[in-house]
């Protein structure tokens, strides 16, 4: 899995960048702040590798 992070302050564009990835590449999957995100999951969670599993088949 290979990740893009886009980071800024506010106004600058970084939802019209992620959208436009996201439609030049549409297999990548995008993860908004606020969402779940397979690598901070993987990091931050208890879980157990089961449900670490279920989660990136959801949102990878």
């Amino acid at each position: 899995m290979k990740n893009i992070f886009v980071e800024g302050i506010q106004g600058m564009g970084k939802s019209a960048l992620i959208n436009s990835i996201s439609k030049a590449v549409p297999e990548y999957s995008v993860c908004r702040e606020g969402d779940y995100c397979p690598v901070d999951l993987a990091w931050c969670t208890w879980m157990t590798k089961d449900d670490y599993d279920k989660v990136l088949e959801r949102y990878c």
